[in-house]
């Protein structure tokens, strides 16, 4: 199984990125990350969150990488699984490996722009972001990695598609 898939549909992110670039965005650190919370009225407008928010709640916020930064290898501490969706960026990179070598194979995700991905937080991976300022729009559900797993969703994708 791969540890991500893209969910076929895209979202309208006009609003979300227009919010967090407004000069008036709050952002406070968050695992090492610059992070806008996003209110729920935002996700209650796009279909695709709002039916994803009646069987598993979340919080949605946009997380913000500053050029030439990277995200090292790690897996996330709680979360088993995320969404996220690209909303900007220039050059970025995400990357997940299965093991810790000096020379190994890595799998990349080449994010679409406005497009959610399904994303499996326990498997090592990590960002690089070259050019320009990166936001994802990434989705924490309230189960943590104990509660619900990247395979526990990506068995139930099908429900937000019917």
């Amino acid at each position: 199984m791969q540890p991500f898939f893209k969910i076929p549909t895209t979202i309208q992110t006009k609003e979300i990125l227009e919010f967090v670039t407004d000069k008036k965005a709050s952002w406070l650190p968050y695992y090492n990350f610059d992070s806008c919370y996003i209110p729920h009225s935002f996700f209650k407008k796009i279909p695709f969150y709002n039916t994803l928010y009646k069987h598993y709640p979340f919080q949605g916020g946009v997380l913000k990488m500053k050029p030439h930064t990277i995200y090292n290898w790690h897996t996330d501490s709680n979360r088993g699984v995320c969404i996220n969706c690209l909303l900007q960026h220039k050059t970025s990179y995400t990357y997940f490996r299965n093991a810790k070598e000096v020379h190994q194979t890595i799998l990349p995700l080449k994010y679409e722009l406005h497009v959610p991905y399904l994303f499996n937080n326990q498997i090592e991976h990590m960002v690089l972001n070259v050019l320009g300022t990166r936001y994802v729009l990434t989705i924490e559900f309230l189960e943590d990695k104990d509660t619900l797993s990247y395979k526990d969703l990506f068995d139930k994708t099908f429900l937000f598609f019917n």
